[in-house]
């Protein structure tokens, strides 16, 4: 038996580039694995819901911009589009599917100038989530036409619309279903 107070030398095995490698490469897809489960675990519990057009990385030059998809399998749930920056969200309406398995929306991705992308989502939500997004648009609805109303500076139509935060989401009240980006070239936005 060894005292405390003797020196205990451990030898251990160098790591080799290949095994760091091999190590990493496990990783990636054991990471790559447990994404395709979710994915087919998001789809079981929520349905299948894609973004057809526009392609993703295409590039625009429009304020609004159109938006198709499919859809499978819908189950319970609100399904809205959305713009995204990080963990800002804009809210821009509730998708309305049609019985042949398409749906079709418009955005609006701002007039700020380019070049920049634009983060379009496809967001499941459960009843609550949706009753405040619901209640979001009504607010941005009303602010709009007191500015109208009362003759106020138009530029406060865009203040009106600022995004929510949300850094951290159950997806069992907020998943992203779907997600594409456009790009915008350097110049201004057309109306």
């Amino acid at each position: 038996m060894k005292l405390p107070s003797e020196k205990v030398d451990i030898y251990m095995e160098p790591i080799t580039l290949s095994t760091m490698v091999s190590a990493a490469g496990t990783m990636v897809d054991g990471i790559g694995h447990g994404f395709k489960g979710w994915n087919w675990l998001q789809r079981r519990i929520w349905g299948q819901v894609e973004i057809t057009e526009p392609v993703h990385n295409a590039v625009w030059t429009r304020e609004w911009l159109p938006v198709k998809g499919t859809h499978k399998g819908k189950k319970r749930g609100h399904y809205w589009l959305m713009t995204a920056n990080g963990s800002k969200y804009w809210p821009q309406g509730e998708i309305n599917f049609q019985h042949d398995g398409t749906w079709y929306s418009e955005l609006n991705l701002g007039l700020r100038p380019g070049p920049r992308n634009g983060v379009i989502l496809v967001v499941w939500v459960d009843a609550t989530v949706d009753k405040l997004l619901q209640d979001l648009k009504r607010r941005n609805k009303f602010a709009q036409v007191l500015i109208q109303n009362n003759s106020l500076d138009v530029n406060l139509v865009s203040e009106c619309w600022s995004p929510f935060e949300l850094r951290e989401h159950s997806e069992k009240s907020f998943s992203i279903m779907a997600c594409r980006t456009v790009q915008f070239p350097e110049g201004p936005i057309k109306t």
